[in-house]
């Protein structure tokens, strides 16, 4: 008996259970349609125009501060994070994350010293130090040092001259 009792109690909540799910059920269908109705009122209020001009556009500009970056610290070759950070509106810490960042997608190479500076090392700098290294066999740092001082061009570049014809700009 009691046996029929709990099995009268189960199929009726399991019954119960059903119809809830059906009617929720129902009222999602409901939401979706209402969902699509007021988006299809409101598709005739929007005009898309030429996709993705604003967005080449930033990329560009973004590509061509990130090539600015670049280029300033190679020119100076020895620069301070504070006096990058400064040039470019940064914080030093951002200044020092791109670098890194720089550093290991290849973009840039040279080290980042205790003091703060980064100093830019190119290729052809790199390799003459493995020749080095490579010509002498064992080496200790003092002699690395050294050579490093020789072979590493630490003077700032000048920045490139403008074209002869290039408008010339007077501010005074």
């Amino acid at each position: 008996m009691r046996d029929a009792k709990y099995a009268d109690r189960d199929r009726e909540r399991e019954e119960m259970e059903a119809q809830l799910e059906k009617e929720e059920a129902e009222r999602e269908a409901e939401r979706e349609k209402l969902a699509e109705a007021e988006l299809a009122e409101w598709k005739d209020m929007f005009s898309v125009g030429e996709a993705g001009n604003e967005a080449d556009q930033e990329i560009s500009e973004s590509q061509g501060k990130l090539a600015e970056f670049i280029d300033h610290i190679e020119q100076q070759k020895v620069i301070a994070m504070e006096d990058l950070a400064a040039h470019f509106g940064m914080r030093p810490q951002a200044v020092l994350k791109r670098i890194e960042d720089l550093m290991a997608m290849g973009r840039l190479s040279g080290v980042i010293d205790d003091r703060g500076k980064f100093i830019s090392i190119t290729n052809e700098e790199l390799k003459e130090v493995a020749k080095f290294i490579r010509r002498r066999g064992r080496v200790n740092v003092s002699d690395l040092a050294a050579e490093s001082n020789k072979l590493i061009d630490l003077t700032p570049k000048p920045l490139p001259a403008a074209p002869a014809n290039a408008p010339i700009e007077i501010v005074g």
